[in-house]
């Protein structure tokens, strides 16, 4: 495995809970993780690295919006990891304790650990759970729109009933005057 020591720290200062794997073959090889405090914090765990007894895990947080970008093709694994401007790595035994933690400026991953830039989401190479996050993702999106919609259109209609109520006034002004001029016929 390659040498982090001069980015070991003490452990990592978050409560990531679990939620599914994004890839796997003879084990999880990208997981999906949020804080436990704030669920929108999303965090990809990346398998990186292994030797005789741990398995080193590329940790880093991504947004809403970029984990949409990336069911939708538009960034890769590889930008999203690069859009970060450190992350964290963990060596897990094999019974899933920490043994390292280290935090690591982006630009310092070792190549290695890194993705190819043609690592993009392909449906047909992510298992289910990936394809279910991506579809609550997109349902979340389209309904946070609608509600949106809904805030627009009632300003709209505020809108055209006070330019109502304002015709409706300049329209009885009118009328009354009309009323008080003299007729030619007086």
């Amino acid at each position: 495995m390659e040498n982090l020591e001069p980015y070991r720290i003490e452990g990592l200062d978050l409560s990531l809970q679990r939620k599914g794997d994004l890839l796997y073959h003879e084990g999880p090889l990208l997981s999906h993780f949020v804080n436990a405090q704030n669920p929108d914090e999303h965090y990809f765990y990346k398998w990186s690295d292994c030797d005789d007894l741990h398995n080193r895990w590329l940790i880093f947080g991504i947004s809403t919006e970029n984990l949409s970008f990336f069911f939708d093709e538009k960034l890769s694994l590889l930008a999203l990891i690069q859009k970060t401007n450190f992350l964290f790595f963990v060596d897990l035994d094999t019974n899933l304790n920490t043994v390292n933690t280290f935090v690591c400026p982006t630009q310092k991953i070792p190549s290695d650990y890194l993705p190819s830039e043609r690592s993009f989401f392909k449906e047909s190479q992510y298992e289910q759970y990936a394809i279910s996050l991506r579809n609550d993702l997109k349902q979340e999106k389209k309904d946070a729109s609608e509600h949106n919609f809904y805030p627009i259109l009632l300003k709209e209609m505020i809108s055209i009933k006070e330019t109502q109520e304002r015709q409706n006034l300049l329209l009885n002004l009118i009328m009354k005057n009309l009323d008080k001029k003299p007729h030619l016929s007086d």
